[in-house]
């Protein structure tokens, strides 16, 4: 008999340059049983008393939960869920989440903790540059 379990999980730490929408992903496995409850928890703070931004009952949608509908967006089935975090700011580094899956048969499914690391667009954007003119300089030795 295999067991509930996830598939697949966002990395950790997930990176997102300051300002760009981050996706994060998780596909399970959940053994031909579906989702009771689910939710994606910020657990920056620890994991107990940790705020749910989305939830998910039985039969019904992921919501964002209010207050948080201008931040996030999410979507959860019965084998993946996906939250995406609009216009990431930089008081975001370092921010954690998990997911967690509660089955119908009242399995309980935690995913592991994944931390936001937040770039600064303008050091990403010296990193292009600097990139993009070593390859030239590069390229004239050549010459």
């Amino acid at each position: 008999m295999q067991q509930k379990r996830f598939i697949s999980q966002p990395p950790n730490p997930s990176p997102v340059v300051e300002g760009e929408n981050l996706t994060l992903q998780w596909r399970y496995d959940l053994e031909e049983t579906s989702v009771f409850l689910g939710r994606i928890l910020n657990v920056t703070d620890g994991e107990v008393g940790a705020p749910s931004v989305v939830v998910k009952q039985q039969n019904g949608m992921a919501t964002v939960q209010s207050g948080y509908e201008n931040l996030y967006t999410a979507a959860m089935s019965d084998s993946e869920a996906t939250l995406t975090i609009l216009a990431v700011p930089r008081s975001y580094d370092g921010d954690k989440y998990k997911l967690t899956i509660t089955t119908v048969d009242f399995a309980s499914v935690p995913s592991d903790v994944l931390e936001i690391n937040v770039l600064c667009k303008y050091k990403e954007s010296w990193f292009k540059q600097l990139n993009s003119l070593s390859m030239k300089c590069f390229l004239c030795v050549l010459h």
